[in-house]
């Protein structure tokens, strides 16, 4: 599950940076929530079985996660995608665990170790690294086309 959502993910990255720049962001977005909530549901039906307690915060969960943090999510991803290389964002969703550890230590009291520390520090540097040589290639490939 986890190779195909990675090799669906990188098709629609693909697909959205070489044939859709042009759409609209949200209607795009849209489509590819409708597209993946099909899919989810195809594979919950298919796999999950006990019982399901729903009620109002339930729904409320679902509807937060869907649409305001995972629908916001790909729209913000898919206007940086629009404008910079498709290798250049991806570095920066390394991000993502970095935030992650942090929001533990912040709001669950979570520690951070030495370790921890260290291992945020290289991967800042990491994606520092890779975003500095891509503006420098991208400053060489202007500088050429200005020649």
């Amino acid at each position: 599950m986890a190779l195909s959502s990675a090799i669906s993910w990188a098709i629609a990255n693909l697909l959205f940076k070489l044939k859709l720049k042009h759409c609209d962001t949200i209607q795009f977005t849209t489509w590819q929530m409708t597209i993946g909530a099909i899919g989810l549901l195809i594979y919950t039906l298919s796999f999950e079985h006990g019982e399901a307690y729903w009620g109002l915060m339930p729904v409320v969960y679902i509807l937060f996660s869907g649409v305001i943090a995972s629908a916001l999510a790909f729209v913000m991803w898919n206007h940086i995608l629009r404008h910079t290389q498709a290798s250049t964002a991806s570095i920066s969703l390394l991000l993502v665990p970095i935030v992650g550890v942090i929001s533990g230590y912040i709001f669950l009291n979570e520690n951070l170790s030495i370790v921890t520390l260290v291992g945020i520090l290289l991967v800042l540097v990491g994606i520092w690294i890779v975003n500095r040589n891509s503006s420098l290639e991208t400053e060489k490939n202007l500088s050429r086309d200005i020649e």
